[in-house]
Order: structure tokens, then C-alpha cells, then sequence
């Protein structure tokens, strides 16, 4: 038997739900970009073939981001929501154990699927979950939430000129 919750409990579950997914494939694909080199060094390869974790990641997203809508359209935004979410974890924890390259471009691939299918409904999760009148208050976080993702990662600043330590160095 389901336990009944509140509107404002379930408005709750909605916002920290898509806020947290969307922090979380944010920060990821941030973070990749920073672990590019070590990564060619890890897995002995060019650092060209290990931009492939990036290009693979965001090949499927742009492939998948349509089909993710309309996966939520005809089968259910929250359920869609979640199935890409898992997809995501799934594919984190394989390129966690991904003992080469191949294997890690695969589980990016799974984790832009499951990205492509968080970023559409997310939004309609919004839009369905709250009244008209009060939308626009969990906008503005769940906006935040994925430029805030890398940001949170202290290695973010090397891109800048200074670096992570604030002297000019890499790291």
C-alpha cells in the first residue's frame, strides 16, 4: 500500500529531484574535461583518443535528447526522469570500472543517454509539478543547478589563468 503525500511534499521530491540530476550530469561532464590528461596517461593513450569520453557523451545527448521528450510524453515524465537518472548511474559506475578505453566511451555513451533523457523532462517535471502562480520560484534554482555543478568542483578553476592554487600553476 502507497502512503499518501502532500502536494507540498511531492512539489518537494520534484524540485530536489531535478535539481540534483541536473547538478549531477553538469558537474560530471565539467569535471571530464579537467581529467582529460589524466586519463591518456592512465589508459595509454593520445590525448585525442581520450577526448572521445567527451565527444561520445555529447554525440548521444544530441542523438538522444528528442527521443528522451518523447519517451516522457508517451510513457511518463517522472518515470522517464528516473530511468535516465538510473541510466546515468549506471554508466558512472561503469566508467568507474572501465579497465580501457573502449569500455569507458561505451559507459559515457550510457551516461549521455541517460543525460538526454534527464534534460527534457526535467523541465515538463517543473512545468506539470507546480501550480502556475508559484513556477516560477523553482526555476531559478534548477536553472542554477547545472552551472553551479562544476563550480562546486574546487578543480574547476584551472581553466582559469591562476589555476586551482591561485599562483599560475596546473594543479
Amino acid at each position: 500500500m502507497r502512503a499518501e503525500s502532500s502536494p507540498a511534499a511531492r512539489r518537494k521530491g520534484a524540485f530536489v529531484a531535478v535539481a540534483l540530476a541536473l547538478f549531477c550530469i553538469q558537474l560530471d561532464f565539467f569535471a571530464l574535461n579537467l581529467a582529460i590528461p589524466g586519463i591518456s596517461a592512465e589508459l595509454g593513450v593520445t590525448v585525442s583518443a581520450a577526448q572521445w569520453t567527451l565527444s561520445a557523451y555529447m554525440l548521444a545527448i544530441g542523438c538522444f535528447f528528442i527521443v528522451g521528450g518523447r519517451v516522457g510524453d508517451v510513457f511518463g515524465r517522472r518515470g522517464t526522469l528516473l530511468a535516465g537518472t538510473a541510466l546515468f548511474a549506471a554508466g558512472s559506475v561503469g566508467c568507474a570500472l572501465a579497465p580501457g578505453l573502449g569500455p569507458l566511451v561505451a559507459a559515457r555513451v550510457a551516461q549521455g543517454v541517460g543525460a538526454a533523457f534527464v534534460f527534457p523532462v526535467s523541465v515538463s517535471v517543473i512545468t506539470n509539478t507546480f501550480p502556475e502562480q508559484t513556477r516560477a520560484r523553482p526555476w531559478a534554482p534548477c536553472s542554477a543547478s547545472p552551472t553551479s555543478g562544476p563550480r562546486s568542483d574546487p578543480s574547476w578553476a584551472a581553466g582559469s589563468p591562476k589555476g586551482p592554487a591561485g599562483d599560475g600553476s596546473s594543479g
